[in-house]
């Protein structure tokens, strides 16, 4: 059973719109590499969990977005202060 999330962008992440389906393949052809439904393994997972999944998910994207404001910090002050060779 799929949980149905209110917010639209949690359903579409959670049925695999973003990794299952890329556009070189045809919806109906089916892998030959797994022979298990990988949303299925996740949904078993975290069953019950969904909502330490969330959290866990919020809090790695926090953190990671500080990292990329450090790093972006970072090359701006390289940048300004000429020290990227070749640019």
């Amino acid at each position: 059973m799929r949980p149905n999330y209110k917010i639209p962008y949690l359903n579409r992440f959670f049925l695999g719109y973003k990794s299952k389906n890329p556009l070189c393949f045809r919806r109906r052809q089916r892998s030959k590499l797994i022979d298990y439904s990988t949303e299925e393994a996740i949904y078993g997972m975290l069953d019950g969990r969904e909502s330490d999944f969330v959290e866990y998910i919020v809090q790695f994207s926090e953190q990671y977005a500080e990292c990329i404001r450090s790093d972006y910090r970072l090359f701006v002050d390289a940048f300004r202060n000429k020290l990227i060779s070749g640019i």
